[in-house]
């Protein structure tokens, strides 16, 4: 019921003060934004997707993102149990979500402030690196607190992906398709939360639970790493874009 209610208020805000930014047909048909990443497109959503390859490839990395965020749903259960015993396993457990839950309410507009001068697919690559930090330290954790500064610190990198990937996905997406690219994009990335459960339930059923933490370490940064260099690519293109066509957009 609260979630219900919490929706409907938030749904009321964005009606009530947030301006329609939907552009009309005549606005699309003459290329409205022609010069963004937002420029209208002809044809189906494999067409236009391929137009945007850089979209694709951000796609693709942000696969890595949700096997490794997955993590805090399948194998940090299992490794809380496997510290804390079977009776404070669990319970720990629902507080760790709890944690993860209050920081997320109470720290993501201290957060977004903090970082929204910074381009969002740097924010993205920042979060990468909070999950390696987050997630990599549990190798070496054995009792109650640094398991919640752990989860502290991997839930500032959800916040930072979350608040961001959408704002990458928009502003690099046609208007004539951002519904079924937002789908598209979800489907792709998704992916890696799928199929999360059953990689790591076969290597924890080889290696141990334990040995999961340096595995989603090494994935994380090296996700956060492609990030940036996708980053620098986009400022590079850019540019030369600016000085092709003498202007800025």
């Amino acid at each position: 019921i609260g979630d219900a209610v919490t929706s409907l208020i938030a749904i009321f805000l964005i009606y009530k003060y947030v301006d329609e930014t939907k552009p009309t047909a005549n606005q699309i048909e003459d290329g409205f934004r022609k010069d963004t990443f937002e420029k209208s497109e002809k044809g189906g959503l494999l067409s236009a997707l391929l137009k945007r390859p850089l979209l694709l490839v951000f796609s693709l990395i942000d696969t890595i993102y949700s096997f490794v965020y997955a993590q805090s749903m399948f194998s940090m259960p299992l490794y809380s149990r496997k510290i804390f015993g079977d009776v404070l396993g669990p319970q720990y457990y629902g507080t760790f979500n709890m944690v993860n839950c209050l920081f997320v309410i109470f720290a993501t507009t201290i957060i977004v402030n903090i970082t929204k001068k910074v381009k969002d697919i740097y924010n993205i690559s920042l979060a990468g690196i909070f999950f390696a930090a987050g997630f990599g330290m549990l190798y070496f954790v054995n009792s109650y607190w640094p398991f919640v500064i752990s989860t502290i610190i991997w839930t500032t990198g959800e916040i930072l992906n979350v608040t961001n990937i959408g704002v990458y996905i928009a502003n690099r997406t046609p208007m004539t398709h951002r519904g079924r690219f937002n789908s598209i994009i979800d489907i792709i990335s998704g992916t890696g939360f799928a199929i999360a459960p059953y990689v790591m339930g076969k290597y924890i059923t080889v290696h141990g639970v334990g040995a999961v933490w340096p595995v989603i370490f090494v994935l994380a940064l090296s996700a956060a790493f492609f990030m940036m260099i996708l980053g620098i690519f986009e400022n590079r293109n850019k540019t030369k874009e600016v000085l092709s066509n003498g202007k800025v957009f």
